[in-house]
């Protein structure tokens, strides 16, 4: 459905995901930064949390856990 932003929120998350497990670092970046924008216009508190979790993933794989941590803290305000 055209306008379904938790939709789409949840395949970039998926994508996201695919990418991060190939180790596609850049391309997972890009598209959990999108599914957590449309996470966080639709509402949706709960992938929000699932999408900050990926990319503090994202960011500890890169050797960046202190920006993991500060991904992690906003997903807990």
């Amino acid at each position: 459905m055209f306008g379904d932003r938790r939709g789409e929120a949840v395949a970039l998350a998926g994508l996201g995901d695919v990418a991060l497990a190939v180790g596609d670092h850049a391309e997972a970046r890009e598209h959990l930064r999108q599914a957590l924008a449309l996470a966080q216009g639709a509402g949706d508190r709960k992938l929000t949390l699932e999408v900050c979790a990926a990319a503090a993933e994202l960011l500890g794989r890169q050797g960046q856990a202190a920006a993991a941590g500060r991904v992690l803290r906003f997903a807990d305000e």
